[in-house]
């Protein structure tokens, strides 16, 4: 329901409105990823960790024909951490979003975006490759608000497509439905064992803890 709202007014691929429909099936699993909502997707692993996840869920549908495999970003859209995602490196040049405001950066105004827009374009050049960039930047600006809505329109003209879904959880309605999942964490700890038991079988190829419960 939330998804569908999401969607609601945007244009959607043939793809992703198999894939949101599957989503109510009960032989359909997702394959996630997630990042904070960089700036006109910042670094590289952005666009790596949603290739992966698009590649994943096809290469499941092909071994596993009877099932449905959706691919979803989940868009950090409640980090607080506005300097984590509020510049970008292009072409040896950085360029920094300017914002005073607070809290969560999916909330943030747009306030001197389209400086950043403008700054970007400039450094694009004259191709029809660079036309093509430039009128997806401008489609996103288009008629958003929050910072939310430039990130979901942005990443929909880009991986639509691909029938990439992506999910905004700053949501009331999604939040009220976790509610009971966040009290049993607060008061039972559940994921610092599952987290222990991961990081013990990764230890044990070779790679090293990077995160810890």
């Amino acid at each position: 329901t939330v998804l569908k709202k999401h969607y609601d007014g945007h244009a959607m691929s043939e793809v992703q409105k198999q894939h949101l429909t599957a989503l109510s099936h009960e032989n359909t699993f997702t394959v996630v990823t997630a990042h904070q909502p960089s700036l006109l997707t910042g670094p590289l692993y952005y666009i790596y960790k949603i290739f992966s996840a698009i590649n994943l869920a096809e290469q499941l549908k092909e071994s596993f024909p009877s099932y449905h495999f959706v691919p979803i970003f989940i868009s950090g859209s409640e980090d607080h951490d506005f300097e984590e995602i509020n510049h970008l490196h292009l072409f040896q040049h950085k360029i920094v979003w300017q914002n005073e405001g607070k809290g969560p950066v999916g909330r943030l105004t747009l306030d001197g975006l389209p400086a950043v827009l403008a700054e970007v374009k400039s450094l694009f050049g004259t191709s029809p490759f660079a036309d093509e960039l430039t009128g997806i930047l401008d489609t996103a600006l288009a008629g958003s608000i929050r910072y939310n809505d430039f990130v979901f329109k942005l990443l929909n003209q880009l991986f639509g497509r691909y029938g990439l879904i992506v999910l905004n959880m700053d949501d009331e309605a999604l939040k009220g439905h976790f509610k009971d999942v966040m009290k049993q964490e607060l008061l039972d700890h559940p994921s610092a064992e599952l987290i222990r038991e991961s990081q013990e079988r990764w230890q044990s190829m070779g790679y090293h803890s990077q995160a810890h419960a």
